[in-house]
């Protein structure tokens, strides 16, 4: 009767360590599982070349846009100081006639 409890006692342990192991490979099954769902789902568009054609134009034409007013930007001020200096001066030669009878 003991050999016989002992066998049993062994094979009760050696059921439940394998119980143990099938719950974990059911959990690591249903985890790799959704794991493959979330990864298959996962859907890859590509725009079609004319919707990308169409935004790299926009961007060019933006870039060319702000080169061309930072470009507008210097010439205007490059007009500015050149007029405030023909007033200056036309304004000190105007001031040298005025008074150069007086001298």
């Amino acid at each position: 009767i003991l050999e016989k409890w002992e066998s049993l006692t062994a094979r009760v342990e050696e059921t439940q360590m394998a119980t143990a192991l099938h719950r974990e490979l059911t959990a690591l099954r249903t985890e790799f599982k959704a794991a493959h769902d979330r990864l298959f789902s996962y859907e890859i568009a590509l725009e079609q070349p004319h919707i990308l054609d169409e935004r790299i134009n926009r961007i060019t034409r933006c870039s060319a846009k702000a080169a061309y007013i930072g470009m507008v930007g210097c010439d205007t001020k490059m007009l500015r100081d050149q007029v405030t200096a023909k007033i200056r001066d036309t304004k000190e030669h105007w001031m040298f006639d005025l008074f150069s009878d007086f001298i």
